[in-house]
């Protein structure tokens, strides 16, 4: 599996441009809604940052964590990743 890279924010910026100024089927998007979807996706950016940050410093050693978190991208233990 390749790990593909983030938006950059200049992406970003450039997609919420783009979503704001076309016209999609004569529906024009309301750029309050385009502004609220990329702070999410900033937001996400920066927590998987975070998070892929956590298990390097606590689980390097026994591989737990990645073990977990292959587990769960290829749809496995859903119950753990609640807890």
């Amino acid at each position: 599996m390749t790990d593909p890279k983030p938006l950059t924010e200049q992406q970003l910026d450039t997609y919420a441009e783009l979503a704001i100024t076309a016209e999609h089927d004569g529906i024009k998007v309301d750029p309050k809604v385009v502004g609220v979807l990329v702070d999410e996706v900033r937001r996400l950016i920066f927590q998987r940052s975070f998070l892929l940050g956590q298990i390097a410093k606590r689980d390097a050693k026994s591989g737990d964590a990645d073990r977990a978190v292959a587990e769960f991208l290829a749809g496995g233990d859903t119950e753990g990743a609640q807890r």
